[in-house]
């Protein structure tokens, strides 16, 4: 539903935007499918590695893997799974709140919810072809580096 009302309101736009200036639009329109052609590629290399990871990572391996560990490495099995499963946002949220509600400990989930928002592995292609190595590199070890402290942080606050 949510994808519909974006479509909607991004084509309302757009048709304003043509009105006032064709000659723009067009141009603008062209410029978007060239930059689509020029991603396709890499992108329907990056949609395979995210089916595939999909169908390792089940909800309960997920639960599995962060709930059967604990200390630093609990941390750090967290930030894997949440770098290496994809998982849209509004559906990481009441997975965490499953988590919570299981005993899993606050700071794995943090670290779990940080990371599966902030890292994309499979994207990285993309984000290369775009951006370039270096950029897509130090990126996601950033937000790596940042949900770890994050969960840490939550794990001595809660």
């Amino acid at each position: 539903m949510l994808a519909l009302i974006f479509n909607a309101v991004v084509l309302v736009v757009f048709l304003v935007c043509y009105f006032r200036d064709k000659d723009k639009s067009v141009h603008a329109l062209r410029l978007s499918v060239r930059s689509f052609e020029r991603i396709a590629p890499v992108f329907v290399v990056v949609i395979l590695l995210l089916v595939f990871a999909q169908g390792l990572f089940s909800g309960d391996a997920v639960f599995a893997y962060v709930a059967g560990v604990s200390g630093l490495w609990g941390y750090l099995v967290a930030a894997f799974v949440g770098a290496i499963v994809h998982v849209p946002p509004f559906i990481t949220f009441p997975i965490a709140g499953q988590f919570l509600a299981s005993g899993v400990n606050p700071g794995y989930i943090a670290v779990l919810v940080t990371s599966l928002v902030m890292v994309h592995t499979f994207s990285i292609p993309i984000e290369v072809k775009e951006l370039g190595l270096k950029f897509a590199l130090v990126r996601n070890f950033l937000c790596l580096v940042f949900a770890i402290v994050i969960g840490v942080i939550m794990g001595v606050l809660y």
